[in-house]
């Protein structure tokens, strides 16, 4: 793998100055990971048959134990008599600037671009609040279309047929009634929670009940049961500015800006989606997506394919995304929005 003499500033890899921001530089300032991080999430790490995935649990044993002091520079130079294991790629894409050696050394290839597009599309259970809303049962047929698996919640009892008309499995709770340790009991074994529940105009203690408070106890209940994935549909800044809706309407925008802030401020991999005006008219599976787009209006549809895909990319996350109508198919308005480090 090398080594990076922090004392010249000097990389020994590809013998260029630290300054320049050559690729090795990355993994010594640790601003992808830790090497035990990159090890057990599965980053590919690329070369020269080098057998890094053997190498690594030694020397992170060896920093544990203080055989080896991590604060000082040490090199080590490895074998070339046995191959590696096997490794599946997970992220790849070319260096900023090739680095590689020819003296026998391995050398690492740093690993920070495009995601690959994966081979196969891995299903998962969604867990659902307000699976019987316009959005909410679009989402659930589209998931269960592609395989998922779709816990559907609702509050009452009309609203069953709707859920399992998806192929979605319903389940009867209530934001205001169930406290958070039983709605995380609902949560456990699911892979991720969209929330798309509202008050849908009943009143100003509905909305602060079910789309604020509600929304509060979604995310601690997430927490307490392990699912990390959680996507909000809130609401576009300039959702209906001008109509002179009433002082009702300005509490509904001031308890959903207050349900974006509380969900980015916890330990959640949370994605906050705003659509523009609401189309019951068919998708066009193209989209205008980005944290910060013009108002306009979108078909439900379309915003339910969002999701989907936003669901299936874990390099899409801690991000506000607005949604309109446009002309960027749906996978690359998601693919524009990738981080491929996570945060």
């Amino acid at each position: 793998m090398g080594s990076f003499v922090i004392s010249d500033n000097t990389c020994q890899i590809c013998q260029a100055g630290h300054q320049s921001r050559c690729a090795h530089a990355l993994f010594v300032h640790g601003t992808i990971g830790t090497q035990a991080e990159l090890f057990f999430s599965g980053v590919h790490l690329d070369g020269r048959a080098a057998p890094v995935r053997r190498f690594l649990p030694d020397l992170i044993d060896r920093i544990t134990r203080r055989d080896i002091d991590p604060g000082r520079v040490f090199d080590l130079t490895l074998p070339w008599n046995r191959p590696p294991p096997p490794t599946r790629p997970w992220i790849s894409a070319p260096p900023s600037r090739p680095c590689s050696r020819s003296d026998g050394q391995a050398t690492v290839t740093h690993m920070l671009g495009k995601t690959r597009t994966p081979e196969r599309r891995d299903t998962m259970k969604v867990f659902q609040i307000g699976a019987a809303g316009g959005i909410g049962r679009r989402l659930a047929t589209q998931l269960v279309a592609a395989g998922d698996g779709v816990t559907g919640m609702h509050r009452r009892a009309d609203q069953v047929h709707t859920i399992t008309g998806t192929g979605a499995t319903a389940i009867l709770a209530d934001l205001i009634s169930n406290s958070v340790e039983e709605l995380a009991e609902l949560m456990r074994g699911h892979d991720a929670v969209v929330f798309s529940a509202g008050a849908h105009g009943t009143g100003r203690d509905q909305t602060t009940l079910i789309d604020g408070t509600g929304l509060e106890k979604a995310a601690d209940a997430a927490q307490r049961a392990g699912v990390r994935r959680f996507v909000l549909v809130s609401a576009f800044p300039e959702s209906e500015r001008g109509s002179d809706l009433g002082e009702g309407y300005e509490h509904y925008m001031r308890v959903k800006k207050a349900a974006d802030v509380y969900l980015a401020h916890i330990s959640l991999d949370w994605i906050i989606v705003r659509p523009g005006g609401l189309l019951d008219s068919p998708g066009t599976g193209r989209v205008n997506a980005g944290p910060a787009v013009s108002y306009g209006s979108v078909p439900r549809d379309d915003v339910a394919g969002l999701i989907a895909a936003l669901l299936h990319n874990p390099d899409v996350h801690h991000e506000i995304v607005e949604i309109t109508g446009g002309d960027t198919p749906i996978p690359e308005a998601v693919a524009s929005l990738e981080r491929p480090v996570r945060l």
